[in-house]
């Protein structure tokens, strides 16, 4: 499942109390916690690299994986459904 990270989350917020961009993205991780918490004792996989794979924009980017491999007990999940175009990979690459 995918969730958005503080640092995502900060980019459509206004700091309009904390006195630190720091202290601002730590408050908003505090804030996430409940939703972080509910993924992972639901069962579903925290340990994912999410790659964009619909977009022909990043159509290249898979190929990093052909010489860089993943930390025990990883794995990679391929998105093929894209906002931002309606054309999708083919599914050969």
């Amino acid at each position: 499942m995918c969730v958005l990270a503080p640092g995502w989350i900060e980019h459509s917020l206004w700091n309009e109390y904390y006195s630190t961009d720091a202290e601002f993205l730590f408050a908003i991780a505090e804030a996430m916690r409940p939703e972080y918490r509910a993924i992972i004792e639901a069962g579903f996989t925290a340990g994912a690299y999410s790659i964009e794979a619909a977009n022909p924009r990043h159509e290249h980017e898979w190929k990093v994986w052909r010489d860089v491999r993943l930390p025990s007990g990883k794995i990679l999940i391929p998105g093929v459904v894209s906002h931002a175009s309606n054309v999708v990979e083919h599914p050969g690459w």
